[in-house]
């Protein structure tokens, strides 16, 4: 492998919902504000086995929400993985919730665990629009912090120098919340309170933290997400975060409603309206990283175990043309499922040549997979185009007899679904 369109190739997960070991008893399939059903031992395993596929890939960044619970080792664990990842290649990037997500160590017997902070002192939790305390009594992961109270920026920041000496990860994935916003005096006083996040708060409560994950040195991906795609507005009149976030701190926005407006997320559930992403629309950030979230079952989109190998065929040259120098996807599902074993193949080839081809895809990996590289890129070429040859079907069904192994199942996952695409193709002619 040469150079790469994008620096940060990455994929991003949960731990409850990770499932590399399928051995593993407890295993959920989605979800987040999550138990930890797994044994203890499991998240290593997962993780490990996920971390040598990156890498063989070429992907070098993933992040994990709930990377820091008791239930799977705490903090030796994740330093096991941070080793382990660094040895391969792969950066690995605990998720912290900055007053939501569970703080910095999600669930367990730690001082930097939100629930447990919310526990001893509620009255620096959030409020909702009627000054109700937004602690969730059934689900304290869920529950939110006050942005703006001193004593809980001063717990933020003692929690990040713990993380830096204690773990020493090299990259760190912040978020602010999208399940709701305070509405205390204080935070009211900046505007308009959204339903499900604020500007504002990631303008002001990110600079003190990524300042002091700094004061540990310059190598570490520090990356935030913004939840939703950017807009023509925010192009044309930069937003606050924009400019008070260093511009050197990745910004993950969801761009898969801008590629696909179809699969918009209502808005009576508080979400910002979407714009298409066209080619003379820039982020207002400096560095930009794109997460699709196709075959996640996340917001709309499509299930788990879709092929969406023509989302990404599609999406990426023009998220490479409008300056991102980064790509998320989500990286949950074993490659043993063999859609999300293409998608991963056709995302990580996208990620170091935007603009490669169906033969290009091929000859990098999935022709191996496949046996057949001629085939493969065929193959490729008919998803892309969502038009299937009529000779097609039957030949893949032909080296499906002749196959042997996981390349047999492959090819015989494949026989049902090239007939499903030569079926919807007839329905969009008809």
């Amino acid at each position: 492998m040469g150079a790469f369109d994008f620096e940060y190739r990455t994929f991003y997960t949960w731990d409850h919902s990770t499932n590399w070991d399928l051995g593993q008893p407890g295993i959920r399939l989605g979800g987040c504000h999550e138990p930890y059903d797994k044994p203890p031992g499991a998240f290593v395993e997962d993780y490990t086995r996920l971390i040598d596929f990156m890498a063989a890939l070429g992907l070098n960044h993933v992040i994990i929400w709930g990377a820091l619970r008791d239930a799977h080792g705490g903090a030796e664990a994740l330093r096991r993985l941070v080793d382990y990842g660094s040895a391969n290649g792969v950066r690995v990037a605990p998720g912290v919730g900055v007053n939501c997500y569970g703080g910095t160590y999600y669930e367990g017997d730690s001082e930097f665990s939100l629930p447990n902070l919310l526990r001893r002192r509620p009255d620096l939790a959030a409020v909702d629009e009627e000054g109700n305390p937004r602690i969730d009594a059934a689900n304290p992961r869920r529950s939110i912090a006050c942005p703006r109270k001193e004593e809980v920026v001063a717990w933020t920041l003692r929690s990040m120098r713990w993380l830096m000496e204690t773990v020493g990860p090299t990259a760190i994935h912040f978020e602010t919340g999208d399940y709701g916003v305070c509405h205390c005096p204080a935070c009211s006083k900046t505007g308009p309170r959204g339903k499900r996040v604020s500007d504002e708060d990631m303008a002001e409560i990110m600079p003190p933290v990524v300042a002091e994950v700094r004061s540990f040195g310059t190598d570490c991906w520090l990356s935030y997400n913004h939840y939703t795609g950017y807009t023509r507005e925010m192009m044309d009149r930069k937003p606050a975060f924009a400019r008070e976030i260093p511009d050197d701190v990745i910004c993950k926005w969801g761009v898969s409603w801008m590629l696909a407006p179809e699969l918009t997320r209502p808005p009576e559930q508080g979400w910002d309206r979407t714009e298409s992403m066209l080619s003379d629309l820039r982020p207002p950030t400096a560095t930009n990283m794109a997460h699709l979230h196709f075959a996640t079952g996340w917001w709309n989109c499509s299930p788990r175990g879709t092929l969406e190998i023509a989302r990404f065929f599609e999406g990426v040259p023009l998220i490479k043309q409008v300056g991102f120098q980064g790509l998320c996807t989500h990286g949950e599902e074993s490659d043993m499922n063999p859609a999300h074993e293409l998608n991963y193949h056709v995302y990580a080839a996208l990620a170091e040549k935007a603009d490669a081809g169906p033969e290009d895809v091929a000859a990098r990996s999935v022709g191996a997979l496949y046996g057949d590289e001629d085939l493969a890129a065929r193959l490729l070429t008919a998803f892309r185009k969502k038009r299937v040859p009529a000779g097609l079907p039957p030949e893949v069904a032909k080296a499906a007899a002749l196959a042997e192994g996981q390349t047999k199942v492959r090819l015989n996952w494949m026989t049902f679904e090239i007939q499903r695409l030569a079926e919807r193709a007839r329905k969009r002619r008809s």
